[in-house]
Order: structure tokens, then C-alpha cells, then sequence
């Protein structure tokens, strides 16, 4: 069986440049756990709605402002399958890793 079968439709999705406040409402009002982060065009990561939360608030460690873009709160894309993958591949890098996220690319 393929990724295809089991993946769902594509998510939400921000520019990098986004503001985080602005991330921050719009995964608000979708009640979406997490957004994607476009940045030159490429998936280049994501983020969950506590990155956002912790951003907004300026606790992100090591920093002394707050963070002001969704840039900045961007976990890296680390991994990703293909539909064409096989599901077992999809579910070991999911289990392994400790993924809630593993966008199809």
C-alpha cells in the first residue's frame, strides 16, 4: 500500500514572512494544530500552534525579544515521504522520530 491512500488533503500553509500574530489567529480560526511554512517558494518546515505561542510571547529560549515573523518559530523540515512511498516507510519515520507531522511531498 502507498502514502497516496492514507494521505489527506494538503495543509495549511503560510508564507515565512508571515507575522507570528497573524499565524497565530489564522491557526486560531482553522483550529489547525499546526501550519506549514513556505519560504522561497519550498516547503522549508513547520509550526505548532504553542511555537506560535511561545514566540508571541517572547519566551523562546535564548531569545530577548519577541519573535516576529513565522520564521523565526519554524521547526525544520526534517522529513518527508513521497504518495508513490510505501505506508511502512511513512510509519516508521513517524513512529521512530516521534512525529505528529510528515507532509507528502
Amino acid at each position: 500500500m502507498q502514502v497516496r491512500t492514507w494521505m489527506s488533503p494538503p495543509g495549511l500553509i503560510l508564507p515565512a514572512e508571515t507575522l507570528i500574530e497573524d499565524a497565530l489567529r489564522f491557526v486560531e480560526s482553522k483550529r489547525a494544530p499546526h501550519v506549514g511554512v513556505l519560504d522561497a517558494g519550498r516547503l522549508s518546515g513547520f509550526a505548532t500552534r504553542a511555537d506560535l505561542y511561545r514566540a508571541a510571547s517572547g519566551r523562546e529560549t535564548g531569545r530577548f525579544a519577541p519573535l516576529r515573523t513565522l520564521s523565526a518559530a519554524l521547526r525544520p523540515l526534517l522529513y518527508s515521504v513521497r504518495p508513490d512511498d510505501p505506508i511502512e516507510r511513512a510509519v516508521e519515520l513517524m513512529l521512530l522520530n516521534e512525529l505528529t507531522v510528515l507532509p507528502v511531498l
